[in-house]
């Protein structure tokens, strides 16, 4: 605190000796503003609070000026989109547009060929606007006779078209009943009381393949006994000894054994395993009648079974 010059003449003030002068130093406190008396109040609390901000009316007319800025504005009215019909004359749309297919491509280039014709220029139309001049040589170029070809890509599946289609991953079949035969619920259940066993997806292919695989030999083992009962009645007029079973193969004139492993060919001749499989690699062809093995070979369970009866006989002469 400062002390003055009149400080010394106040009452009660000792004149007899000077008391020392203290000059307090001035601080530069910047531009601090004086504190209003609401901040006063608010600040023996502790407590800060910030400043309210006043709305600014904005007339109506500016309304469109300080519009905030969507990156996505979707408009819409309230007209009701409904049809007559029922969606019944509705195309589906999420293929490319036809007028930037495959097919409007290749009718633009047609059509750029037919006009360039007759022009001289030599303007540049792009890369699939070349001109072909091959089309004199060869009949008209048209959709028609291209789009067999597949010039134009994957075709169009068809708009008018549309499925829905449910995969129900989770049927609807009571577990409790499945698996004990009981369920508390009763008939009032809502899931289904169903103990039936449900064959998987894979398990159903691998039935089908079976089944058709099957179905194939049958065709095979039918075909081949027809094809040799044909040729078995062709050559009984020629000779009586192809009436009977061979005794020896054919190519190698061995006798049968167990360990021969006979065959017979789709034309009724009879081999071993070995000598028929390197004669079809070499010819192809039956070395009897020269038919075309066609790599079709059967056992021959006639000339086996004659060959364990003749060693069951030689083994109980013994």
């Amino acid at each position: 605190m400062e002390r003055g010059p009149d400080s010394a003449s106040e009452p009660g003030a000792e004149t007899s000796t000077s008391a020392p002068v203290f000059v307090a130093k001035r601080r530069n406190r910047g531009n601090i503003r004086k504190k209003t008396a609401d901040e006063e109040q608010t600040g023996q609390d502790d407590l800060v609070l910030a400043p309210k901000r006043q709305a600014r009316s904005r007339p109506e007319g500016d309304a469109g000026q300080g519009a905030e800025h969507r990156p996505f504005a979707f408009d819409s009215n309230n007209a009701l989109q409904q049809q007559s019909d029922g969606g019944a004359t509705r195309a589906l749309e999420t293929e490319t547009a036809t007028d930037r297919d495959g097919r409007a491509l290749r009718e633009k280039v047609l059509a750029q060929g037919d006009e360039a014709a007759g022009e001289g220029g030599g303007t540049y139309k792009g890369l699939t606007g070349y001109r072909d001049y091959r089309a004199g040589f060869r009949r008209e170029q048209t959709i028609a006779s291209e789009k067999g070809g597949g010039a134009h890509g994957p075709l169009r599946a068809s708009t008018n078209v549309r499925m829905t289609v449910r995969i129900d991953y989770q049927p609807d079949i009571c577990k409790d009943y499945k698996e004990t035969g009981y369920c508390g619920f009763g008939d009032a259940c809502k899931f289904l009381h169903d103990r039936g066993d449900y064959k998987a997806g894979y398990e159903l292919d691998r039935e089908w393949e079976e089944k058709q695989k099957r179905e194939r030999e049958r065709k095979l083992e039918a075909w081949a006994g027809e094809a040799g009962a044909e040729a078995a009645d062709a050559d009984a007029s020629d000779s009586d000894a192809d009436e009977q079973l061979p005794f020896a193969c054919f190519i190698c004139r061995e006798r049968w054994s167990k360990w021969s492993d006979p065959v017979v060919s789709r034309c009724g001749h009879y081999f071993c395993e070995s000598c028929a499989l390197k004669e079809n690699a070499r010819t192809g062809k039956c070395p009897a009648c020269g038919q075309a093995f066609q790599g079709l070979f059967n056992a021959a369970h006639e000339i086996v079974k004659k060959v364990r009866e003749e060693e069951a006989a030689a083994v109980a002469a013994a």
